[in-house]
C-alpha cells in the first residue's frame, strides 16, 4: 500500500490492514530490491 497509494487513500487502506496485522509500514518493494543484491553479489540462492 505503501507502493501505490498515498494521502488519504493510503491513510485509509493501512488503517484497513490494521485490524489483520501490527507492521504495515514494510517497503516490500524495497525489501525484494535488497534479497536479489544479496543473491546476485553471492552468485547463488543464499536463504
Amino acid at each position: 500500500m505503501n507502493n501505490f497509494s498515498d494521502g488519504d487513500e493510503q491513510r485509509a487502506m493501512l488503517m484497513g490492514a490494521k485490524r489483520f496485522c501490527k507492521n504495515t509500514n514494510l517497503n516490500t518493494a524495497e525489501l525484494r530490491k535488497a534479497i536479489a543484491k544479496k543473491m546476485i553479489a553471492e552468485g547463488k540462492y543464499c536463504y
